[in-house]
């Protein structure tokens, strides 16, 4: 089934984004949730399920933003400002993925060059 969800990512767009996407992922239920950097401790995207009156946020997602790329775990999570680092479904989101409007989805492809381009050269 699919189901829609509200990206807001102030460093990108301050109205958000809408996207349809699937509401299972890797057999677990996607959530609503904050991404919150564990170093600044500022909230730095909102992920909602668009359910009718009301948002129910299952978590608050402690994920480096891209300004803290130290605080990743090159194993765990790699990718500082991620919005596909999905710890619920124990793995990257890749029905988010398949789902992202072409700002978010460059946006995705930069951090990830730059994280893979700076343990390289570290």
């Amino acid at each position: 089934m699919k189901v829609f969800m509200t990206i807001k990512l102030p460093s990108v767009c301050e109205t958000g984004f809408l996207v349809e996407r699937d509401d299972y992922l890797n057999g677990y239920p996607v959530y609503s949730g904050l991404m919150v950097c564990p170093v600044c401790k500022k909230i730095w995207a909102e992920l909602s399920l668009e359910t009718g009156e009301y948002k129910l946020f299952h978590e608050a997602r402690s994920i480096p933003c891209e300004k803290h790329p130290e605080a990743c775990h090159p194993d765990l999570r790699p990718v500082a400002g991620s919005l596909l680092d999905n710890p619920t479904a124990n793995g990257y989101d890749t029905g988010l993925l398949e789902a992202l409007p072409e700002p978010l989805l460059e946006r995705e492809f930069r951090l990830t060059m730059s994280s893979i381009l700076s343990k390289e050269f570290s």
